[in-house]
């Protein structure tokens, strides 16, 4: 449950006046898990425009002067469609991208630097979390990773070396949090947790992974999103009931249940609960928080949400 109401400023960054805000967001404890998103938080853009995707990994904006390097493994683009990707290099004109974006042509994007748990969440904690000597004393923090379909590491905040460490208690302060990417947090005790940077703006996508794997969907903006209005029906497969389509589950941390289930009825073209009634405004992906989606079809997709809220 957001217990803080969102709030929004005017804030500059070097590249744009970005509207900033924060949220708090409640945190199950005596190990109990709950799934949190970046509370529709990124850092600031530091640079936007439009350009080209010349090719599936490379990005190029002719009226850039970029630094050499300036962006390489720290930062990623985001297409005005959603789609984004790692910056692996770049020169003072082009970017070369971890992973393939679509080829098109005079595209608005955005350059931001990747959220990490320093960036997210303090240097120093800032956010809240309970810290401890050890992993048996702390909150731990888990990204879950869809492709492996396995957690992608193991942190927690070391109070005694005041850092971010991994399960090896190596200082992790730097560890990428990706913008598709949720948490699953195992609370030692019940409390909130305060989030703040940049409001996420425009649309926003992910990976979906097929076979019956499950992939955790963040819910990337500051504000409720509603089921009938995730625009995932496109990124999954519905069928004439829950049986025979991909599955999406809202995890509630407070009873440690799923407290819903839903499916996209495609005789109906409608989203429906296990029960088969139409969902209402009622039935959201809360904000601060992500789903888990089990695709049962076959076929990696990409999700893809449109922005909820009016600039």
């Amino acid at each position: 449950m957001i217990l803080l109401n969102l709030f929004l400023l005017s804030a500059a960054s070097a590249a744009t006046s970005d509207p900033v805000g924060a949220m708090a967001i409640s945190i199950k404890g005596n190990d109990g898990a709950t799934i949190i998103s970046s509370g529709g938080f990124t850092r600031s853009v530091q640079y936007q425009g439009v350009g080209d995707v010349a090719s599936a990994r490379s990005f190029e904006d002719l009226d850039a002067l970029w630094t050499t390097d300036a962006y390489a493994g720290t930062h990623y683009v985001q297409l005005s469609t959603g789609e984004w990707s790692s910056i692996e290099s770049n020169t003072a004109t082009v970017l070369s991208l971890g992973s393939d974006l679509p080829l098109s042509t005079a595209v608005e994007f955005k350059i931001i630097p990747f959220n990490t748990l320093d960036g997210m969440f303090g240097v120093a904690n800032s956010a809240g979390f309970t810290g401890g000597e050890n992993l048996s004393l702390s909150d731990l923090l888990l990204p879950w990773d869809a492709e492996s379909q396995s957690y992608a590491g193991l942190y927690y905040y070391n109070s005694s070396r005041n850092r971010w460490e991994d399960v090896n208690n190596n200082n992790a302060g730097g560890a990428i949090l990706y913008p598709d990417e949720s948490l699953v947090i195992v609370g030692r005790t019940d409390k909130e947790i305060l989030l703040s940077g940049a409001v996420q703006k425009g649309s926003s996508s992910g990976f979906v992974v097929g076979y019956g794997a499950t992939s955790i969907i963040p819910n990337p903006y500051p504000i409720d999103v509603l089921i009938s209005e995730s625009n995932l029906e496109n990124s999954i497969s519905g069928g004439s009931d829950f049986g025979n389509s991909d599955w999406l589950f809202v995890w509630d941390h407070t009873s440690q249940s799923y407290s819903s289930y839903y499916y996209f009825d495609t005789d109906d073209g409608l989203w429906k609960d296990l029960g088969n009634n139409v969902v209402t405004n009622s039935d959201v992906i809360p904000a601060g928080y992500g789903v888990i989606l089990v695709k049962n079809s076959p076929n990696n997709t990409a999700w893809y949400m449109n922005q909820p809220f009016s600039d």
